[in-house]
């Protein structure tokens, strides 16, 4: 394009004040890690949430329940919390709901403005340089980068290092060692109850087809209400001759 009262071009022109203001803006060097960039409260904003913006190639990159890191950009602090909402894809200067995009959508359109994306953080605490985390007092200020925790940041946040014991592996006592720490269905041979191997050697030499004496579960009888009942008691005999008399 030629402007033809002083021969130059347009481009020319812009380029000359463009020279004038400063030249090319320079990104802040936090933003080449930063997923995305906080927004400005509105009206309807609540306490401990933040709205993030993120361009559309990191859409992706901050899925829900992920650990993030926003770093107030004018006073320093540093915040930590967790995506509670989205990522949504929102199209650039257009409502998602629009009368051009629903007919678009629904007649089998191709057309796909350009997007970007957003999700809601919800603030855990104030991050201090020590690295406690305390309840935050303030807010994030807008236009500060926020950063996605990797794994070993999140695990130590999270403070869920270390070896956690979940159980034992069962072991048959035929195919045991047979050693004093033998383990019987997960169990520690120390941790059982006393009386269950006797029990077992009882039932075992009674044999499978023998029920046990009174109906019981081998102990010598069956309980009824409270007392014993089947076994041989050494007040028999007296109970006996005093119903005889």
């Amino acid at each position: 394009m030629i402007d033809g009262k002083n021969g130059t071009s347009f481009r020319d022109k812009l380029a000359t004040d463009s020279a004038k203001a400063g030249g090319a803006v320079v990104p802040h060097p936090d933003d080449a890690s930063a997923v995305g960039k906080t927004l400005f409260d509105l009206p309807g904003s609540t306490d401990l949430t933040v709205t993030v913006v993120v361009p559309k190639d990191q859409l992706h990159a901050a899925p829900a329940q992920s650990l993030v890191r926003i770093k107030s950009r004018t006073d320093g602090r540093a915040y930590l919390g967790v995506v509670t909402a989205g990522p949504f894809a929102e199209p650039d200067g257009l409502r998602g709901d629009s009368p051009m995009l629903t007919a678009v959508a629904t007649h089998g359109g191709d057309y796909l403005p350009p997007y970007h994306g957003r999700f809601q953080v919800t603030i855990l605490g104030e991050e201090l340089k020590d690295g406690a985390l305390v309840p935050p007092r303030l807010r994030p200020v807008p236009n500060s980068p926020v950063f996605v925790l990797d794994d070993a940041e999140a695990g130590k946040v999270l403070k869920c290092g270390g070896a956690v014991r979940l159980g034992a592996r069962s072991r048959s006592r035929e195919r045991g060692s047979g050693g004093a720490g033998e383990r019987e269905g997960g169990v520690p041979a120390a941790h059982r109850d006393p009386g269950h191997d006797r029990r077992r050697q009882i039932d075992h030499r009674r044999g499978p087809d023998r029920p046990c004496p009174g109906g019981g579960d081998g102990s010598g009888g069956a309980r009824r209400g409270g007392r014993v009942h089947g076994t041989a008691r050494a007040d028999r005999p007296q109970a006996d001759a005093h119903r005889s008399e």
